[in-house]
């Protein structure tokens, strides 16, 4: 399915890491993702933390992988750590959520998860995406 020839060599090149870097990427968030049933199976809650913090990570490592594969002798090869976002700048994922015609809900206390779990649970019998982003200080 991808184009075995485009009009510029850099064009292909850079197209074929794209691919390649999605397809690493989704075989790797779905690895993951099937180890979070376990963890929260033997209650691992300090692993299942540390699987998310490491999960969201893995775009911004997917992204440098892409760009010192096509350019391996530029910036992104010399400098540390590749954010693809701002410094500072917060994932505010029930937003985009909502953008998409989800119910987003953030809970910051261990006493709003569940009501709000019971929410996000209804709205998905009823048809509707939701996005729970749950903002708890480091157990």
């Amino acid at each position: 399915m991808f184009p075995q020839r485009l009009d510029s060599p850099l064009a292909y090149d850079i197209a074929k890491a794209m691919i390649d870097g999605f397809n690493r990427h989704y075989r790797l968030f779905r690895t993951e993702s099937q180890r979070a049933k376990h963890r929260f199976e033997t209650a691992d809650w300090r692993g299942q933390q540390r699987a998310q913090r490491e999960r969201i990570e893995f775009y911004d490592l997917r992204v440098k992988e892409a760009v010192l594969r096509v350019h391996g002798d530029g910036i992104a090869a010399a400098t540390g750590p590749f954010l693809a976002r701002l410094e500072g700048e917060t994932r505010d994922f029930e937003k985009v959520g909502e953008a998409f015609g989800a119910h987003g809900e953030v809970v910051r206390t261990s006493g709003e998860i569940m009501p709000a779990l019971k929410t996000c649970l209804e709205m998905v019998d009823s048809g509707r995406a939701a996005v729970l982003r749950v903002v708890l200080p480091a157990i």
